[in-house]
């Protein structure tokens, strides 16, 4: 009887090395989906784009025509993105706030007036 209980300790050690090393690669396999999906979301919206362009160039409406002209200049534009960081980083979020909470109780006090009850 003794030998079977070494037995079957060893046979739970390692039942439970393996549900460890499972639960390692269960995590890496978690983290690698994550990053798959963003860049499937990402390559799938600039696929989109890209057909949007090329279906804006190859119908001729003024409308299309527009669309093609506004999203090549856009893509041709140089951008200096140190200016754009400056300008986030010296953004006031309170101001900001400040200005959302009055027109929200703007509307609001419109609504309470036009409404008796």
């Amino acid at each position: 009887m003794g030998n079977y209980n070494a037995q079957y300790e060893s046979y739970y050690k390692r039942l439970l090395n393996n549900r460890k090393s499972m639960n390692k690669l269960h995590k890496y396999n978690r983290a690698n989906n994550k990053i798959a999906n963003v860049l499937m979301r990402q390559l799938t919206g600039t696929l989109i784009l890209f057909l949007i362009i090329l279906f804006c160039k190859s119908v001729t409406t003024s409308a299309t025509y527009k669309v093609y002209n506004f999203s090549k200049t856009l893509i041709n534009k140089d951008y200096d993105y140190r200016l754009i960081l400056k300008e986030v980083k010296s953004f006031d979020f309170y101001k900001f706030q400040d200005n959302v909470i009055d027109k929200i109780e703007n509307i609001m006090c419109k609504i309470n007036i036009n409404n008796p009850f």
